[in-house]
C-alpha cells in the first residue's frame, strides 16, 4: 500500500497570480487535513499573460530590461516568495506545483529537490532525451551525447527551472518545463544557472526532439505528437509515475480547480 495519496488538479491556462492563489488554497487544505493516509496536491498549468519572476532574495541585476521595458513588451514582473533567481513563464510551458509535506515524504529539502529533478530526468528518457542535474547549475539540463552533436554551439541547454518555497514543512512552487514556447523572453534576463555562460542556454522539449539524430522508437513516437498540449500530457504522465515511485505515493484523485476552491 502506498504511503501518500496524491490529488492532481489540471488548471489549464491561468495567470501567475491565480496560480499563487490556488497554491494557497491547496496548502490550507493540507494544513486542515488530519485523516490518513497523508495527502499531497499537485497543480499543473501553464501561465498567461507572460511573466518574469524572481526569488525573494535574488538581486535584480539578472534583469537585462527594466520593469517598464518589460511591460511595453507585454510581460509582467513579480518578486515571489520562492527561492532561486529569475525565470520566465509563458504559454507553451508546463508548470508543476506539488503542495506536499516534506515530513510525510521523510525528505529534507535537498532530497525533495532531487526527487523532482530526477522524476523529470527519468520522464525525458521516454522521449530519447538524456538530461541531468548539476549542483552548481540549478534546474534540469540537456547535454549533447557523443553520438548526437547538434548544430548549436550551446552544449548545455536548460529545459526546466526548479524553484521552491517551504513554509511550516509544506512545499509550494515547483518546476517549469519548457515544452514548445517562444524562448525570446529569456534574452531579457540571465536565467537561473546560466550566468552569461556562452556554453549554456535555454531549450524546449520540442526542440530537443527535433535536434536528436536518434532513430529510436521513443523519438519516432514523440515526433508523432506535434500538439503542445499532447506533449505536456505525455510528459506529465511519466513525471507522475516516477514521483509515485520515489515518494511511495499514488495518484488517487483528479479534480477540477473549481472543486479545489469549493473544498477551501
Amino acid at each position: 500500500m502506498k504511503n501518500i495519496s496524491l490529488t492532481v488538479v489540471p488548471c489549464g491556462t491561468i495567470s501567475y497570480q491565480e496560480g499563487l492563489d490556488l497554491q494557497a488554497q491547496a496548502r490550507s487544505l493540507l494544513i486542515k487535513k488530519t485523516t490518513q493516509p497523508p495527502q499531497g496536491i499537485i497543480l499543473i498549468c501553464e501561465h498567461h499573460p507572460p511573466i518574469i519572476t524572481t526569488g525573494k532574495n535574488a538581486p535584480l541585476d539578472s534583469l537585462l530590461l527594466s520593469v517598464e521595458e518589460l511591460a511595453k513588451k507585454g510581460i509582467d514582473f513579480l518578486r515571489t516568495t520562492r527561492g532561486g533567481n529569475v525565470t520566465y513563464h509563458g504559454k507553451g510551458q508546463l508548470v508543476i506545483y506539488p503542495i506536499i509535506s516534506l515530513k510525510d515524504l521523510s525528505f529534507g529539502v535537498k532530497e525533495y529537490v532531487y526527487s523532482l529533478q530526477e522524476a523529470l530526468i527519468c520522464a525525458l528518457k521516454h522521449f530519447a532525451i538524456t538530461a541531468y542535474h548539476d549542483s552548481q547549475y540549478p534546474g534540469v539540463w540537456v547535454k549533447d551525447r557523443k553520438e548526437v552533436q547538434s548544430f548549436k554551439k550551446i552544449k548545455h541547454r536548460k529545459i526546466a527551472a526548479v524553484g521552491l518555497a517551504i513554509k511550516r514543512g509544506i512545499s509550494c512552487h515547483g518546476m517549469a518545463i519548457n515544452i514548445d514556447l517562444d524562448t525570446t523572453p529569456y534574452s531579457y534576463i540571465i536565467p537561473c544557472g546560466i550566468q552569461q555562460d556562452s556554453s549554456r542556454g535555454i531549450t524546449t522539449l520540442k526542440e530537443e526532439i527535433n535536434i536528436s539524430s536518434s532513430h529510436s522508437s521513443q523519438r519516432a513516437q514523440a515526433l508523432q505528437v506535434s500538439n503542445t498540449k499532447e506533449l505536456s500530457s505525455q510528459l506529465c504522465k511519466h513525471v507522475f509515475a516516477h514521483l509515485e515511485t520515489q515518494w511511495q505515493a499514488e495518484v488517487t484523485h483528479i479534480i477540477d480547480k473549481d472543486q479545489l476552491s469549493l473544498k477551501h
